[in-house]
């Protein structure tokens, strides 16, 4: 609902110049509707009308998007230049002799109040242009987004704020494969780690030579023992004290300096593919008791059974768990799984995420006595069974009848 002085004096004469524009000669894509709420009109202020059936707005809005008239897909013939109208203006009286145009806005600034997303259909680029122009008076296309026009960007495609180009080809960084002409393309570089803008720094190889001069040698190799030599250049990889050629001999491995004894501490110490093997494991899994953290994994944890009181080696033997969550009720802050923590349940042991309360006693309606359905239930004193929701026997009668 509009304001008669909004809908019969800026509305209406934006929609007559809308008509104008349109003529024979193009296609208008208009959108339009309200925002807020509150409208003054000529019966006073209002949220609602027809009994509060329909809202008022604060605000009414337009968005039109303008084309010459032509067969096929619109999409592919908007473009920067593409003239887009958007208007916000407020619903109340007072404003009939006032020029539409002075509440012209950007698509934008509609999007921001309503949050549609308007022609989300075009390229983002194009979109960008039309949606910040204000009444066909758009930024120049910008494919990049990267705030440099395409007409002077030197990398259309690329962003690219600072517009850099090392070798002053025309051509930005960020879109020329070889910056510094040394024969390996940026990306090449970039990713083994040397640098793309100096033609001496190359990808590095073991060789023991710093290539890609970055202050160290052969790194990206591997280097088991992070000492100064790369394996490939190595003798004692694990910087054990053994050779390599010794460890693989004897059946040790020459990358691991760890390999050792086993223990129980979850880790296959000596490397034979076993972990923990000759320590206890009562449940048969791949965990031993030492580190496992439900040995006879009946689902609760051994912390957990030793503070409920159950055995924690006995899968047969659980703590008392409401909820089914794996964690015993003596150790679970929430008994019955509803999302509501105990200390604050009004049904700690039945579920009842609502936390409804019919009769407000402090007992949730799921492990309450049901709301009454017949009027006997609320004689010769029934109706104190939902105190203090009832005050006497009407109230429980009334309710009864009406549901109130």
């Amino acid at each position: 609902p509009q304001a008669p002085d909004n809908n019969q004096g800026p509305w209406a004469d934006m929609e007559n110049d809308l008509r104008a524009i349109a003529g024979t000669t193009n296609e208008l894509y208009i959108v339009a509707g309200g925002a807020g709420t509150g409208g003054l009109g000529s019966n006073g202020a209002a949220t609602t009308i027809a009994g509060g059936r329909v809202a008022v707005p604060a605000q009414t809005w337009k968005v039109v998007l303008v084309l010459p008239s032509a067969s096929g897909d619109d999409t592919q013939r908007v473009t920067c230049a593409t003239r887009t109208i958007a208007v916000i203006m407020p619903n109340t009286q007072g404003i009939r002799n006032n020029n539409w145009q002075q509440y012209i806005t950007t698509v934008d600034a509609v999007e921001a109040l309503t949050g549609y997303d308007f022609y989300s259909n075009l390229p983002d680029p194009v979109e960008a242009c039309v949606e910040a122009g204000t009444n066909g008076t758009n930024p120049p296309l910008d494919t990049d987004t990267d705030g440099v026009p395409d007409t002077t960007d030197n990398c259309d495609f690329d962003a690219n704020t600072d517009q850099a180009d090392f070798d002053s080809d025309g051509q930005g960084n960020v879109c020329d494969t070889d910056d510094d002409n040394d024969g390996v393309s940026d990306d090449a570089e970039v990713l083994a780690g040397s640098d793309p803008l100096n033609a001496d720094s190359t990808p590095e190889v073991c060789d023991g030579a710093d290539n890609d001069l970055d202050g160290s040698m052969d790194e990206g190799f591997p280097n088991s023992d992070g000492d100064l030599q790369a394996d490939c250049l190595d003798a004692d990889d694990d910087n054990d004290g053994v050779s390599d050629v010794d460890e693989v001999a004897t059946g040790s491995d020459p990358l691991n300096p760890n390999s050792t004894p086993e223990i129980c501490d979850g880790v296959d110490n000596d490397l034979n593919e076993g972990v923990d093997e000759g320590f206890t494991n009562t449940d048969g899994d791949s965990q031993a008791d030492c580190v496992d953290a439900d040995d006879d994994n009946d689902g609760q944890t051994d912390a957990d059974e030793f503070a409920c009181g159950s055995d924690p080696l006995d899968a047969g033997n659980k703590a008392l768990d409401t909820d089914g969550d794996g964690r015993p009720n003596c150790v679970d802050t929430d008994d019955d799984g509803d999302g509501v923590l105990d200390g604050a349940d009004n049904c700690p042991l039945t579920a009842n995420p609502s936390q409804s309360d019919f009769d407000g006693d402090g007992i949730g309606d799921t492990c309450d006595t049901p709301a009454p359905i017949s009027k006997d239930q609320c004689k010769n004193g029934g109706w104190q069974t939902w105190i203090p929701r009832f005050k006497n026997q009407g109230d429980c009668i009334q309710f009864v009848n009406t549901g109130k």
